[in-house]
């Protein structure tokens, strides 16, 4: 299915759930944008508390479900969404922030920093790692959705609803750090 016929589907899924409230269209629904939900919440989250992301992501769908009559059309429906999935997973953290506090790092996987060129060590990985956890949330929603996941920049863009041009500045910002990371623990070794 073409990507332009699949955003159409969506777009009818959004006018049918908003008109007739069905359960089994707005599971549809979800299905259209559940990846992306996903994505946003893990970012926010961070990704040493992956485990706590499918927790966030059944109170944004319940957050979508009670406010779907809230969407009146002023912006596209993705927009509308992506903003209700950042508050309700930024609500959840707050809530949660004692829990999740002492959850951290024992998920050991982290974003692993090595290149085929280049070896880096445990403590400098962990060091990366740490700054992408305090990097504002667009940042780190980008972070994440690049490195860890894997997306293409014109796949992060189109999630995220920013230009691909705006994508690549934040990554080579983010590298930028992350180089001065890497040369700094090396000149202390």
């Amino acid at each position: 299915m073409s990507e332009e016929v699949e955003q159409d589907t969506c777009n009818q899924l959004v006018d049918e759930f908003l008109k007739s409230g069905d359960h089994h269209t707005f599971s549809q629904l979800l299905k259209c944008h559940q990846s992306s939900i996903k994505s946003i919440v893990i970012a926010t989250l961070g990704v040493h508390f992956r485990s706590e992301a499918d927790d966030a992501c059944q109170e944004v769908y319940i957050k979508l479900y009670e406010r779907s009559k809230s969407y009146i059309g002023k912006s596209k429906f993705t927009t509308w969404l992506y903003r209700l999935v950042k508050n309700t997973a930024i609500d959840y953290q707050r809530k949660h922030a004692r829990h999740l506090a002492t959850q951290a790092y024992e998920d050991e996987e982290m974003i692993d920093w090595q290149t085929p060129n280049e070896i880096i060590s445990e403590p400098v990985n962990q060091s990366i790692n740490e700054f992408v956890e305090q990097l504002p949330l667009q940042y780190r929603t980008i972070v994440y959705m690049h490195y860890w996941q894997g997306m293409t920049t014109m796949e992060v863009s189109k999630h995220l609803l920013i230009s691909q041009g705006t994508v690549k500045g934040y990554l080579h910002r983010i590298r930028k750090q992350i180089s001065i990371i890497i040369n700094d623990n090396n000149i202390r070794e």
